[in-house]
């Protein structure tokens, strides 16, 4: 299945977004911007939706928000230059000069298959492709690091380009893996006093296939030093190239240093990877950006940090907020090379009039559980914070969203007594009660901390892989699908077949689960909502709830579904057919 929507506008087009499918947006001849969307082997979810604004501002911002009546609402910022070719489209004097320390493993380890030549052909590429006004050098290690340049950063020109390449092909594997000196002396380069000139980017692009063997070994110590010696804001792109690398080392590299994480497996190509990645961070537009809200109560604003915009892409801010109307949105940041303070109105609603925000709150959901996973990772105590574990498996239950803590909820052997006793016969069929599935589930995490094997090893590279692209995703282009796609996996992982409609719905912003023959709203709970209404599908009182609450209709779509209207509870249940 695929989508194409070609887009040429008079004003110059800012923040296109999908709800509903993950998109790319490429440039193709006699149109301002292309959107395209494929998938093979697709089963239909969502009709596609897509969004999209013109603005003649260098920068454009638009908000979505949802919110219930007498309910904090949510919300999604999105903040973007001008995308595609049309008019107002970025000029090479609105991309940021960069300066860049290219740190590149090459111990033993690099000699295994092709993973050397592909390093060197990745490497030529980023050098090939700098622009002018970059500033660069090249970090490669292994039993200790060596640089390029010995007095520091180099301007690209012909020579200076023409050395590197030169030197890069001289590059050959051997030793063993001196991860902090390499970190340090790249620091070193972007550190010194030359190169703190305001209004450039200065970035890391680090690779490894293998964990730290000379020097500091302790992933801990490692994170400490960098973190105390990163005085320039210096942003850590990190790759992990195969199996035998510390994932969280490397992970909170990124996440601690503005960056980004990815992992390539042993079947991939480095080169592939690498400068697909170059290419996407190439060209920086807007940078060091920070965001308030003037005239509007605010909180659980997420991600914490907001990362660097770079040209084609937009980003995007969730969170929480009481009060209404139109309020100010302030924006800081180096823009077109200068700081600048950018202010937005933005239309604040007291109350949603109908369901096509709805998806707001469970991609807000997922920002903030990301971030409570984030914390008890780093944390990296044997047994997680209770409060924190809490939060996120009911933040997680209510919205759908599958975590180490609640991928329980793909099981297919749920536990079947209800609020009254293990012996009394439910009265809607199976009720989730999950504690012997989380239990276990429990005790399987624990031994994932002291995971050894290859077999276990492979899982974890796999899962950290998943959860940095996903990451990723949601921050550029958040939608409902990715949180399918997720229960999917999951669904794989236990040895399920099917589609994860089959076990989960997300229809507006409620979640409902399949559990036995029946459906039920995420937050019901038997223990305390003892009293539901049984009503039929067809029956006056059917259609009279519907009269009343017209927005309930696609909830009863599912039938024989347990939910909550008007702070009732009711079992919609469909009559078997009379026989004769």
């Amino acid at each position: 299945a695929s989508v194409t929507v070609n887009i040429k506008s008079k004003e110059p087009i800012k923040n296109i977004y999908s709800p509903t499918h993950k998109i790319d947006l490429v440039e193709k001849k006699d149109w301002d911007i292309s959107v395209t969307w494929k998938q093979k082997n697709y089963l239909p979810k969502h009709p596609f939706v897509l969004y999209y604004q013109t603005s003649p501002d260098p920068v454009g911002a638009s908000l979505v928000a949802h919110r219930e009546l007498g309910e904090e609402g949510y919300f999604m910022v999105q903040l973007s230059p001008t995308l595609g070719q049309g008019a107002g489209k970025v000029t090479e004097e609105q991309i940021l000069p960069k300066d860049v320390v290219f740190c590149v493993d090459t111990s033993g380890s690099m000699l295994k298959g092709k993973k050397m030549e592909q390093a060197q052909a990745a490497l030529k590429y980023c050098v090939e492709h700098l622009r002018v006004g970059d500033r660069f050098n090249i970090i490669d290690f292994s039993t200790t690091a060596r640089h390029f340049n010995n007095e520091g950063l180099v301007v690209l020109d012909d020579q200076s380009r023409a050395r590197a390449l030169k030197y890069i092909s001289k590059l050959h594997a051997r030793g063993g893996t001196a991860i902090q000196e390499a970190l340090e002396l790249s620091l070193k380069h972007l550190n010194k006093k030359e190169a703190k000139e305001n209004h450039r980017l200065k970035m890391i692009l680090f690779a490894t296939d293998g964990l730290p063997t000379i020097g500091e070994r302790n992933p801990e110590a490692i994170l400490k030093s960098i973190n105390k010696k990163n005085s320039s804001h210096v942003r850590l792109f990190v790759f992990g190239e195969g199996y035998d690398v510390n994932t969280k080392l490397l992970d909170f590299l990124a996440l601690d240093h503005r960056g980004e994480a990815d992992y390539i497996l042993p079947t991939e190509n480095i080169t592939e990877k690498i400068s697909a990645f170059f290419d996407r961070v190439g060209s920086p537009i807007m940078t060091d950006l920070e965001f308030s809200f003037e005239g509007i109560e605010v909180k659980d604003v997420y991600p914490r940090t907001v990362r660097d915009v770079f040209k084609g892409e937009q980003v995007m801010i969730y969170g929480r907020y009481n009060g209404y109307g139109e309020q100010t949105l302030k924006v800081t940041g180096i823009i077109d090379g200068q700081e600048k303070t950018l202010r937005f109105k933005l239309n604040f609603p007291e109350e949603s009039k109908d369901d096509r925000s709805s998806f707001v709150p469970r991609l807000w959901a997922g920002q903030k559980i990301d971030y409570l996973l984030t914390a008890i990772r780093k944390n990296g105590q044997p047994t997680p914070d209770k409060e924190l574990v809490t939060e996120i498996t009911t933040l997680a239950k209510k919205f759908g969203i599958i975590t180490p803590y609640t991928s329980y909820l793909m099981a297919d052997d749920i536990v079947t007594s209800n609020a009254m006793g293990a012996n009394e016969k439910p009265a809607y069929g199976a009720v989730f009660r999950p504690h012997r599935a989380k239990s276990a589930l429990l005790k399987n995490i624990a031994k994932k901390r002291k995971a050894e094997t290859p077999l276990e090893k492979k899982e974890r590279f796999k899962e950290a892989q998943e959860e940095s692209r996903d990451r990723l995703a949601q921050r550029g282009q958040g939608n409902a699908a990715h949180f399918y796609d997720q229960a999917e996996r999951e669904m794989k992982k236990m040895g399920r077949k099917g589609s994860a409609m089959q076990a989960i719905r997300y229809i507006g912003s409620r979640t409902f689960y399949h559990y036995g023959k029946n459906w039920q709203e995420s937050v019901y709970n038997p223990a305390k909502h003892k009293e539901i209404q049984k009503v039929a599908v067809g029956s006056d009182e059917y259609f009279e709830l519907l009269e009343h609450n017209s927005r309930v209709a696609k909830y009863f779509a599912l039938e024989n579904v347990i939910l909550q209207v008007n702070k009732k509870w009711y079992f919609i249940e469909r009559q078997a057919k009379k026989k004769g």
